[in-house]
């Protein structure tokens, strides 16, 4: 039997929380070091300072990590730019 790593079925469904919008960033090792998911977060999105919270961090393949931090989405809509303040 063999596992192909690589294989990535597409996703067929995404559920989302209707209250919260994700922020994701592309960080590279020495950004994503001491982060941990449930830490807290300053992000400013649609000229408001916010508090988010980190939901994950992953590896990506191209040695970076992939930062995800939910903030209340008040009226943020998806696809706005925003910062994410690293500690």
């Amino acid at each position: 039997m063999a596992v192909a790593a690589q294989y990535q079925p597409p996703a067929l469904l995404t559920v989302a929380r209707s209250d919260q919008i994700l922020a994701r960033a592309a960080l590279t090792a020495d950004q994503a070091a001491g982060l941990k998911p449930g830490g807290r977060m300053q992000v400013t999105a649609g000229g408001k300072s916010l508090t988010g919270t980190i939901m994950a961090i992953r590896a990506r393949a191209d040695n970076h990590y992939l930062l995800d931090v939910a903030i209340p989405r008040g009226n943020l809509l998806a696809g706005q730019s925003g910062t994410l303040h690293l500690p």
